[in-house]
């Protein structure tokens, strides 16, 4: 069972990565991470989806983890 605190630090963990993702993908948008699945950071959502090639829904099922996670650690391995 999760609680408050846990989903927010999901959602502060995925701020992070759509952050590292809007640093080398043009015209993303940049938030900051706060723990609030807000309208700021749907639309970082949105954009990573569609630059990642997956269905563009706002949510952040499993696929946008896995590709925003595979995307931060080979920007780390080769950096």
């Amino acid at each position: 069972m999760t609680n408050i605190y846990d989903e927010q630090n999901n959602i502060w963990e995925l701020q992070t990565f759509l952050r590292d993702f809007s640093r080398v993908e043009e015209g993303a948008p940049l938030i900051n991470p706060d723990g609030i699945f807000g309208p700021e950071t749907v639309a970082a959502v949105r954009f990573a989806q569609n630059r990642l090639g997956l269905e563009v829904s706002g949510a952040a099922d499993f696929a946008t983890w896995e590709a925003l996670f595979t995307s931060f650690r080979h920007r780390r391995l080769r950096g």
